[in-house]
């Protein structure tokens, strides 16, 4: 009896063990899908210096954000940006990026404090828009497949 009571012992421990080591190899291959282990020009802090949008008149930046001028920051490690849409903090999920292509998911979210003026939900709607980017000389151009549509930065030193 007190060795059968060892022995489902012993076969309990090994199955643990197992099933803890298989979860283990899990989170290190779904890590190794959506990390890039390649580090791209677009990573780091980028503040907004001009946008062009069917959402726009012929307002300027002054215009649009009297109080703070967005400002954005990637994160290519971890898949996310975050920001301040001219009035409100701002976090979501990169859904894809590599060389060209910058796709965010559905899942941006940003706080919701009411900023007379600020037309933050024109950053954010041309943000969603976004389909590629290009980085030439500390200024980054995110914009439309059509280009129609773009969100330019200035590398925040």
């Amino acid at each position: 009896m007190k060795k059968l009571g060892l022995g489902i012992a012993v076969v309990c421990a090994l199955i643990t063990a197992g099933c803890k080591s298989q979860a283990v190899q899990s989170e290190q291959n779904q890590s190794q899908m959506t990390t890039p282990t390649k580090t791209f020009e677009i990573e780091g802090e980028w503040v907004l210096i001009d946008m062009k949008s069917h959402y726009m008149t012929d307002e300027t930046l002054e215009d649009l954000f009297p109080v703070k001028i967005p400002f954005m920051v990637v994160d290519a490690k971890e898949m996310m940006i975050y920001g301040n849409n001219g009035c409100n903090v701002y976090r979501g999920p990169i859904k894809q990026l590599d060389e060209q292509r910058f796709i965010l998911d559905k899942g941006v979210a940003s706080t919701l404090k009411y900023c007379s003026g600020v037309k933050q939900t024109v950053y954010m709607q041309v943000l969603g828009e976004v389909k590629e980017y290009k980085v030439e000389n500390d200024t980054l151009l995110l914009h439309s497949k059509d280009e129609k549509v773009y969100l330019k930065f200035k590398k925040s030193k």
